[in-house]
């Protein structure tokens, strides 16, 4: 009985493991810094060790509620959260290939009705996944399972793969414990293979493309992204670069942002959560919802890529505007933040939040890439900085 008891608790640690690591967020944001990823095994094994074991009568035990039983019914899983899930933020999706493209959406758990009860900071919640061709998510072509946590402030994405290129695709997330909570469907698409005929991408359509950049919350009303998501026909959403900014300045129109400038990754995540798609009911930062907001719950794809205010203004390898790692350049912040630490925590925040891929950096964490979408248009993404 011993040894059984054992080698379940092997089982299922490793199968917590592998619904962690099918998160994205949980990784580096470079494939060769692995430092800066999370220890989904100690996540893991901490979550596990939140289980509370029993010593009376099993009999009723089923294993298809076993709380780590790959596609069972984890209703009722002491393991992760049932109370209940609030996908905050819609969903996004990204960085297509021909074959594959990330999707997103940040779920975070909410108290059962009549409670004020919320998850022990060690229990994960479980989100699944459906990507289909038809807009009620039937037929779905990839599914799956994942895990997150407070570890990357419930944000999830995942990489649906085994696609066909230059195809339209309806994508959508639901609770693991309540299959009836789900999130709005969005749609996406994929790339058209590298060797498809120019005169053949896209169906033989026009590829469309809008371009965005330098997005500064505080200092305009973002209404060209809702006149794109509304009244163009884009095929591709692209953004240059400064998505967010760090600082304070910007127009008197009213908009609020945290009344400093960005230091920590608490920082980080609220300006980037500020920038997403709100659900109704679910408050922004400022107390309002943004007309942009309702571009990523629509567009088909987007790329992203990062200029200098994702971390700060004039941000280069060794510093930004008002700091660096000397003493002085700590001091521009109460939070003690050097720059080395602001870095981490904003391209931390943003591999979060982002519905983007790790990329193989260099010493100076390399962004630069290329796409090739058939033999009509290589994309190339630069990096000025």
């Amino acid at each position: 009985m011993l040894t059984a008891l054992v080698l379940v608790c092997v089982v299922a640690g490793t199968q917590a493991t592998r619904l962690f690591d099918r998160n994205l967020a949980y990784r580096s944001p470079f494939a060769e810094h692995p430092q800066l990823a999370h220890r989904t095994d100690l996540i893991a094994k901490r979550a596990f060790a939140h289980v509370r074991r029993q010593v009376t009568n099993a009999s009723d035990f089923s294993d298809d509620h076993y709380p780590t039983f790959y596609g069972g019914d984890f209703s009722n899983s002491p393991f992760i959260w049932n109370g209940g899930l609030n996908f905050t933020h819609s969903v996004a999706s990204g960085d297509p290939f021909d074959t594959s493209v990330l999707l997103w959406t940040r779920a975070e758990a909410i108290s059962p009705a009549g409670s004020n009860a919320l998850p022990d900071q060690s229990v994960p919640v479980c989100v699944s996944y459906k990507i289909s061709t038809s807009s009620d998510l039937s037929g779905e072509v990839d599914s799956g399972s994942a895990f997150t946590s407070y570890d990357v402030d419930w944000t999830l994405k995942v990489e649906a793969t085994g696609l066909k290129p230059d195809t339209k695709y309806f994508y959508g997330f639901a609770d693991c414990t309540n299959p009836t909570t789900t999130s709005p469907i969005g749609t996406t698409r994929t790339l058209a293979s590298p060797n498809t005929p120019a005169q053949e991408v896209n169906g033989g359509k026009p590829l469309s493309i809008a371009v965005f950049s330098c997005s500064q919350f505080q200092a305009g009303w973002f209404n060209a992204y809702g006149y794109a998501a509304h009244n163009t026909t884009a095929d591709i959403f692209i953004h240059l670069g400064d998505y967010i900014y760090e600082s304070l300045g910007g127009a008197s129109i009213g908009r609020q942002v945290l009344g400093r400038e960005l230091a920590t990754i608490h920082d980080y995540r609220r300006i980037q959560a500020l920038f997403l798609p709100i659900n109704p009911g679910h408050g922004s930062l400022s107390g309002e919802q943004t007309p942009g907001h309702v571009i990523l719950t629509l567009i088909e794809l987007i790329y992203l890529r990062r200029d200098d205010h994702e971390v700060a203004d004039q941000a280069w390898k060794a510093g930004t505007a008002d700091s660096n790692d000397t003493a002085v350049g700590c001091a521009f912040s109460s939070s003690g933040a050097c720059f080395t630490d602001r870095k981490l925590a904003s391209v931390r925040a943003y591999h979060e939040w982002m519905p983007i891929r790790e990329v193989v950096p260099d010493d100076k964490l390399r962004i630069w890439r290329n796409f090739q979408i058939g033999k009509l248009l290589d994309l190339t993404m630069l990096d000025t900085r």
